[in-house]
């Protein structure tokens, strides 16, 4: 039995790739700053990726073309742990409340 698992691709999203690859101009701006790029498009035309494309995209934090490759399509994002804001029980709603978890005020992400 195959267990590898097949992903399917918006055609925009290799549009978004080979944009970034043959315009330095329009890469860099997708690793700057994605929705700015998303949003602006290159050349005249825009990208609609699916909703899970986009947010990977919009997620994936490099400061290559091919290390921001690799996290879409892998489709997990990596973002650097010094980075990592605090953050509080109540960031997250009421999720945690009656299953047990001890109430604590606030944690950092390791």
């Amino acid at each position: 039995m195959n267990t590898t698992e097949h992903h399917q691709f918006s055609p925009d999203l290799s549009r978004l790739f080979a944009a970034a690859v043959v315009s330095p101009d329009f890469c860099q701006r997708l690793l700057d700053n994605a929705a700015e790029a998303l949003k602006s498009g290159y050349n005249g035309t825009t990208f609609s990726l699916f909703p899970g494309e986009e947010a990977l995209v919009l997620a994936a934090k490099a400061s290559t073309l091919a290390d921001f490759a690799q996290q879409v399509i892998s489709g997990q994002p990596v973002q650097p742990e010094r980075t990592r804001p605090y953050r509080s029980l109540e960031t997250f709603g009421t999720a945690y409340s009656g299953r047990g978890i001890p109430a604590i005020a606030a944690f950092r992400a390791p």
